[in-house]
């Protein structure tokens, strides 16, 4: 029901496209359950992005605060 009251909301309200956020479950649970992100996908009529949270954080230190505690 959510995907629906979604994407008509989105339409209702002239929306021009819509960030989602997504948990990448895995291939048998995706099957078995689904995912409300999948099908605002395939139901609303403008573009969708899909975010997934990374698994890592890529954090480089930066090179210059660590010269200063250094010295």
């Amino acid at each position: 029901m959510i995907p629906l009251q979604i994407t008509e909301y989105a339409k209702a309200a002239n929306i021009d496209h819509i960030v989602m956020g997504t948990n990448g479950r895995g291939a048998v649970t995706q099957l078995l359950v689904g995912s409300v992100a999948e099908r605002v996908v395939r139901t609303a009529r403008c573009p969708v992005l899909t975010v997934r949270r990374p698994e890592h954080e890529f954090v480089v230190p930066d090179a210059t605060r660590e010269t200063r505690t250094q010295a």
